[in-house]
């Protein structure tokens, strides 16, 4: 299994190609958890590397999550992002064009 740059202590992560119940886990350019913050995967200054971020309130600025590992692509970070997303229950958004990038 892949693991994301956490704790030891905190579990297991599930792989974007692994199979959960009867079908694949579900892929999304934006989550959203319970107190309406956004999470992306997205590049930092410069275009490279790739980090997820968050954003508070909408209309504020994104803050690199220092606890994810930077990625060089942004396959990976997004990977990363979905994993991270269902272990944490996260609501994922589609078509959503709210926020800065």
């Amino acid at each position: 299994m892949m693991k994301l740059n956490m704790r030891p202590d905190k579990g297991k992560h599930t792989r974007i190609d692994e199979v959960k119940g009867d079908e694949k886990m579900k892929h999304y350019n934006e989550y959203v958890d319970s107190r309406g913050w956004h999470y992306r995967a997205m590049p930092l200054i410069g275009g490279q590397p790739y980090a997820i971020c968050y954003q508070r309130t909408p209309g504020g600025g994104w803050h690199r999550m220092k606890q994810m590992m930077l990625r060089m692509t942004l396959a990976e970070a997004k990977q990363d992002l979905d994993e991270y997303a269902a272990k944490k229950g996260w609501t994922g958004l589609t078509n959503y064009m709210g926020g800065n990038p």
